[in-house]
């Protein structure tokens, strides 16, 4: 990822270079090399299958447990382990990887930078303890006139002073050996302030921070691989940056730097950051938050900046606050200043405007060349290709030009290992098909990267309100609330920090920073500002620009604090300008319409506006977001009107007209979806040709119901990434539940199949409660100990996995690999963070659980319980406490009853005395477990059948049957299929003829192996198939297809008249879950990953018959089933 200087001036290149931007404007996927162990293969492999998708850097990235550590869990160990010898070894075997395919490779410091996590920051404390953080503590007592005072006083004492009223005086030179004696001359209060040091935190004042810091993570790197910097190591990011310590800041350099910047002494002044003692607080307050920024800057912040800079790398971040927080790090604006992509998150498909438009300032302002994006984390399985697409839209027309997807998988190990889920990369089903998109994406990073943005709103980013203690919550809301509807109002803005606006040079009533220019600039509820910006705020509106006042006026700021002459007179004359004073956020759109001709407007819209407008040299750019198709905008602006399109790089004219001296109008021509880059060229550069339109619609032809089907499985278990064990080959259809009926050997009529059972969870207990009283949970465990439970309801689970849909403690951000062995469970199940819990039921308290076991011999054997002991314990009837001892028990079936009253998890199991289990991976630790005795579920026994009733695939061949039985037979379509056992366990049926429809399907199960309902078949079904038909729907109504998540063809065939009609023919589908790629008589006619669902079918087509092949892909949430998911 090289840095590309952007050309900010336009240039004759940028057309060539849209079409084929240099290297390092592609996307930097998030690489989590968690799950299994790294291998060379493995990584050669997944890169492999990145080739083709703009993959500009891989980001390393590594999870952190829910257990130790200080302000995260402790990173998850990794194999091989973290910065060990083997580590480098394949992290350069991926760097060599990435400069054969053009791809730089860098690691997060996310859970490692921090305090705390046992990596370089404890390094560097334990070497430099004098690097540990202080802040100033401070206490104190109220006092009488005349009454003697004495006050023992901690060490390191920095002040103590009298105060009565806001006067103040200074007593520390009064103090000795410690103590202070002190008689007050009238009532008041003393107050003393001191240092205290923050054990586990870094300063970030401290001369040696940054280097350190350089030294110790980024160091490494060019040791191991030198002569890398800015090549196959060309950036990092720095994630949920953390000293453990914010707030009033200091250190043993502080008092003296502080004399140096400020020209006073602070230490008599100290009070002034607790206690307000006259005019000269707020002055104090400022000085003070302003110098703990200076030394951050240049100790820390600009350091590590400069270390990029100087090796041509670029340094990107995504923060806690990520800009809402106006005082992180003392002032989050300039200290995130010095990063060469300043960022944020976007969890969920958020695009959070505040969060946007701070990143996006920040780099406009300071001639940053990037804006990064980290998204989008936690938007589940289920995210389609098409959702991702629009959430990269929305997040771009707002200023973003690097996207870095959170996240791509090394492993998600048989589907147990997530963090924030989904996997955008290479695991999801429709990743071969995001090549386009990508390529799109790097088109637009390059686009948005080059010229300079362009607004006429600055919204005063508010953090002196806060250093001040002036209402700095309501700046902060205020400035917040005002810049929302105003850009969804399609007026594009940016914060403003106060060094920004000092630096300004003003011209024709435009405020001018780093190529911005402003007209307009909004102060929110500042009660608290600089001065030096008052200044030239001033000279600004003298010169034409605007400067409005929302809420609050200023009253203090760092010249003399409060009650100033000189700002009072800045103030009163700024205010007095007719309309500058406004009192809620809702009458700023109104103000800044009647000050300035809008730089855009959306004739009869009223939605959403998104919107981003760039000037290039001699051409003015604007990217559209949101809007229909057709709507008539208008732009401030001239030149040739033309459409860039990202996703081919071409260059398309528009129809437009004049709409005024300096303005232009057209229709938009593409739909809201779609990505619309709008220029406006004075260049005299031709586009590539006219814009496509269409003609009007001479004749429609109609697609038939029913399509040629065919499965295409696109997911290589080849490492077990989505099912354990791994097995070379694709996942393809499974059934993993269906409808089910039990009886006689007769299959039962259709009605008769009222429940479906998810297979392996089967009813091994049954279970009464919650009840009322103490008498009626008695009762209940009297008659379980009989095993009188004709009342009871089943209790599922599975003896590899539990409880379903509730696997226990995990840890953050989903599944990580652990398979809890509670399988009872009392209590209302509540989500948690690091997993489920259990609470009191309003309804009643308490379980009791009813079970039969078959020991399969006489011996001794260990009744075992979680940490949840049951409150009563029967067994063959006789209620006793639970053995902590091995009971022998002869051969054949025993019943237990065991009754909860308290909520929780635990779990109830007999196991043979002298037997150990082998540890299965995925899975309870008693899984298979050689000396258990089975559960019997309910139900089974001799004579009787389960039976499951499904709907296969289309195009049914074979089926495996996973299940331990001695008799099972299969109906396909009314019609009995023969089936053969080919492995204990496992059974194959072979259809005489492939049944090309999804038709129904019956499978009768003889109940004698102790099991019933789900529990009869191992986890899945699985399926082959060929060609089938299908009709245009939902995969999840057919139950041979639920599961299914891949890749499917759709083909038909199309009759045309002999003469083909004139106009431009577009194949039009209504929706799609995610991609759909077009093939129209073996030639493609184009990829799809967002709506409108249409292709342009120019050339392809020919009189009469035409085949049309569409290629659909869905997402992996069918394989997780964690919703239906439809095409």
């Amino acid at each position: 990822m090289k840095i590309h200087k952007p050309i900010r001036d336009g240039g004759r290149d940028l057309p060539r270079l849209f079409r084929n931007p240099p290297h390092g404007y592609g996307i930097v996927p998030f690489y989590w090399w968690m799950g299994d162990p790294l291998t060379r293969e493995r990584l050669a492999y997944e890169t492999d299958r990145m080739k083709g998708h703009s993959v500009a850097g891989l980001q390393i990235n590594y999870a952190h447990s829910c257990e130790g550590g200080l302000i995260y869990g402790l990173t998850y160990p990794s194999d091989p382990p973290l910065f060990s010898d083997e580590w480098w070894y394949l992290t350069g075997f991926l760097m060599k990887k990435g400069k054969e395919d053009g791809f730089s490779v860098s690691l997060s410091d996310y859970t490692l930078g921090s305090p705390g996590q046992g990596y370089y920051t404890d390094e560097i404390l334990a070497e430099n303890p004098d690097m540990r953080g202080r802040l100033l503590q401070w206490a104190e007592t109220p006092c009488k006139a005349g009454e003697p005072a004495r006050l023992s006083l901690p060490d390191g004492l920095l002040n103590v002073s009298f105060l009565e009223g806001t006067s103040c005086t200074d007593l520390t030179g009064s103090v000795c050996k410690g103590v202070l004696s002190f008689t007050p001359p009238a009532d008041g209060r003393i107050l003393w302030v001191w240092p205290e040091i923050q054990e586990h935190s870094l300063d970030p004042m401290h001369p040696l921070s940054g280097k350190k810091v350089c030294e110790k993570f980024f160091g490494p790197f060019e040791e191991h691989f030198p002569g890398e910097g800015g090549d196959g190591l060309n950036f990092f990011f720095s994630d949920e940056l953390n000293f453990n310590i914010r707030g009033n800041l200091w250190n043993r350099y502080f008092a003296e730097e502080f004399q140096k910047q400020k020209g006073y002494d602070l230490l008599p002044l100290l009070p002034a950051l607790f206690a307000d003692i006259g005019d000269v607080t707020p002055k104090v307050r400022l000085d003070y938050s302003d110098v703990i920024v200076r030394l951050e800057e240049a100790n820390y912040f600009g350091v590590v900046y400069d270390w990029h800079e100087s090796r041509g790398m670029v340094y990107g971040c995504d923060h806690g606050g990520r800009g809402k927080d106006v005082t992180e790090f003392g002032d989050y604006f300039r200290t995130q200043k010095y990063n060469q992509g300043p960022g944020c998150d976007q969890p969920f498909l958020d695009s959070d405007i505040v969060k946007n438009k701070v990143a996006g300032s920040i780099a406009h302002l300071y001639d940053r060349p990037r804006v990064w994006l980290e998204g989008f984390h936690s938007s589940g399985w289920q995210t389609s290709s098409a959702d991702f697409a629009d959430a990269v839209a929305r997040n771009f027309v707002m200023g973003h030009n690097l996207l870095s997807i959170h996240g791509l998988y090394y492993s998600t190990h048989g589907g147990w290992w997530e963090w924030a889920p989904p996997c955008n990369g290479f695991h999801a089903p429709y990743w071969d098909d995001m090549s386009s998109f990508f390529q799109a994406v790097e088109r637009m990073s390059f686009l948005l990267s080059q010229g300079r943005h362009v607004c006429d709103v600055g919204i005063l980013y508010p953090v002196a309100p806060a250093e001040a203690g002036m209402d700095g919550e309501t700046a902060a809301q205020t400035a917040f609330e005002t810049a929302e509807p105003l850009y969804r109002r399609g007026v594009d803005l940016d914060f403003l920090d106060f060094e920004s606006i000092e630096r300004a040079e003003i011209r024709d009533g435009r405020l001018c920073i780093a190529g911005e220019c402003y007209r307009v600039v909004i102060l929110p509820a500042m009660r608290a500002v600089r001065f030096g910006m008052m200044e030239k705020l001033l000279a600004f509106s003298k010169n034409g620009g605007t400067v409005l006042f929302l809420g609050a006026l200023p009253e203090a700021s760092d010249r003399a604090g409060a009650n100033d002459p000189a700002l009072n007179a800045i103030v009163e004359e700024l205010s007095a300008v007719e309309g500058a004073c406004l009192s809620q956020p809702e009458e700023v759109l109104d103000a800044v319409s009647r000050i300035i001709p809008a730089d855009f407007r959306a004739e009869g819209f009223d939605g959403d506006v998104y919107l981003n407008h760039r000037r290039l040299g001699d051409r003015d750019l604007y990217m559209v977001y949101g809007l229909p198709k057709g709507t008539r905008c208008t732009f401030r602006t001239v030149g040739e009107a033309s459409l860039w399109d990202p996703f081919t790089g071409k260059r398309w004219r528009l129809p437009s007209e004049p709409a005024g001296e300096g303005f232009t109008r057209l229709a938009l021509p593409l739909n809201a979806k779609e990505i619309q880059i709008l220029v406006f060229d004075r260049s005299g550069e031709a586009p590539d040709g006219d814009f496509p339109t269409e003609s009007c619609e001479a004749e429609r032809f109609a697609l038939k119901e029913e399509w040629e089907f065919e499965l295409l499985p696109n997911l290589d278990n080849r490492f077990g990434d989505y099912a354990i064990p791994a097995y070379p080959g694709m996942v393809g259809p499974e059934l993993r539940m269906a409808s089910y009926a039990q009886g006689g050997p007769e299959i039962p009529p259709e009605s008769a199949f009222s429940r479906v059972e998810r297979f392996s969870y089967g009813p091994y207990f049954q279970v009464s409660g919650p009840f009322a009283d103490e008498r009626a949970f008695r009762a209940a465990f009297e008659a379980a100990a009989a095993g009188e439970t004709e009342d009871f309801a089943p209790y599922a689970f599975s003896m590899r996995y539990g409880v379903w849909n509730d696997p226990g403690k995990q840890g953050f951000h989903g599944l990580k690999e652990l398979v809890a062995d509670e399988f009872l469970t009392v209590g209302l199940k509540e989500e948690a963070m690091l997993g489920s819990r259990y609470l009191p039921d309003p309804e009643g308290f308490g379980r009791v659980y009813f079970t039969r076991v078959f020991c399969p011999q006489d011996g001794d054997y260990r009744i075992l319980s979680g940490s949840m002991a049951p409150d009563l314990f029967a067994l063959d009837g006789k209620e006793q406490p639970l053995p902590g001892d091995a009971v022998h028990l002869k051969a054949g079936v025993h019943l237990l009853a065991a009754a909860y009253r308290n909520c929780g998890r635990t779990y109830l199991t007999v196991v043979q005395e002298g037997t150990s289990p082998e540890k299965e991976d995925l899975a309870m630790s008693r899984y298979r477990h050689p000396g258990l005795a089975p559960f019997v579920c309910r139900g089974s026994g001799q004579g009787q059948y389960g039976f499951f009733r499904f709907q296969t695939p289309p195009g049914l061949k074979e089926m495996e049957i996973p299940c331990e039985t001695s008799s099972l037979s299969l109906w396909v379509n009314g019609l009995e299929i023969p089936v053969s056992q080919v492995s204990p366990g496992l059974w194959r049926a072979v259809l005489p003829e492939t049944e090309t429809s999804s038709v129904p399907a019956v499978l009768r199960i003889a109940l004698d192996c102790g099991k019933s309902g789900g529990a009869l078949i191992d986890e899945r079904i699985c399926f082959t198939c060929g060609a089938g038909r299908i009709k245009a729907g939902d995969w999840g109504k057919i139950d041979g297809l639920s599961c299914y998540s891949g890749r499917a063809a759709y083909t038909q065939r199309i009759l045309l008249p002999e003469t083909l009609p004139e106009g431009r023919p577009v194949l039009r589908l209504a929706d799609a879950v995610s991609t759909v790629r077009a093939v129209v008589n073996g030639t493609e006619a184009g990829v799809k990953v967002m709506g409108p669902w249409e292709f342009d079918l120019t050339g392809l087509l020919k009189p009469e018959e035409n085949e049309l092949r569409l290629e659909i892909c869905n997402t992996l949430s069918n394989h997780y089933r964690l919703s239906l998911i439809h095409i």
